[in-house]
This record gives C-alpha cells, sequence and structure tokens, in this order.
C-alpha cells in the first residue's frame, strides 16, 4: 500500500511540474521577460506547444503514467532552448547595434567639433 502511495504521489508530482512549468512559460512569453527579446515566430511555436499541452493535461493527459509527464517536460524545455538562443541573439544584436550608433555619434560630435 505504501509503495501504491508512493508511486501515486510520484506520478502527480510529475503531472504538476508539467502543469507548473505551462503557466511559468506563458507569462515568460505573453507579456514577461522572454517577450521583448525572443524571435516571434519561436515565441509563437512555444506558445501553440504549451497551448496543446494545456489542453493534453486536462483532457487525454489526465491519468497517465509518471514517465510519460516527464517526457512531454523535457520536450518543452528543449523547444526552450531554441527561445533561449534567439533570446540572447537578440540581445547581442541589439547591444552591437547600440555601440554602433554610439560610435557614429562620437565621430559626428567629433567632427563637429
Amino acid at each position: 500500500m505504501i509503495s501504491q502511495d508512493k508511486k501515486e504521489k510520484e506520478r502527480s508530482d510529475a503531472k504538476n511540474a508539467v502543469e507548473e512549468y505551462v503557466y511559468d512559460m506563458r507569462g515568460k512569453l505573453d507579456g514577461g521577460d522572454y517577450e521583448k527579446y525572443s524571435d516571434e515566430k519561436i515565441r509563437q511555436k512555444l506558445l501553440n506547444d504549451l497551448q496543446a499541452t494545456e489542453d493534453w493535461l486536462y483532457d487525454e493527459g489526465v491519468q497517465q503514467e509518471k514517465n510519460v509527464y516527464v517526457e512531454r517536460l523535457k520536450s518543452l524545455k528543449v523547444k526552450k532552448l531554441k527561445l533561449k538562443y534567439s533570446f540572447f541573439v537578440n540581445i547581442h544584436f541589439r547591444i552591437l547595434v547600440n555601440q554602433f550608433v554610439l560610435v557614429i555619434l562620437k565621430l559626428k560630435i567629433v567632427n563637429i567639433i
């Protein structure tokens, strides 16, 4: 009996981890930190995947085994890596553009003086 309870708790914890991840990532992608700097196509794809996962959780995902939830969470995290990559590329690009603009402005100021 104790073994069965432990197995059920682990299954429930795995399901809750997927659900928490969906809500957390959606918040970051839709109005949060990742929205401003991420590639729109990748961001939208991940939002769609999060919605599909949420729909799955409350439909056929209600009573899955622990390993199914663990794999689903891994899959979402791999997709998040693509988003993080685009996030950092966009930030570095913006930094480079800002530095370039500052150099141009400095050159113009020096030429004016």
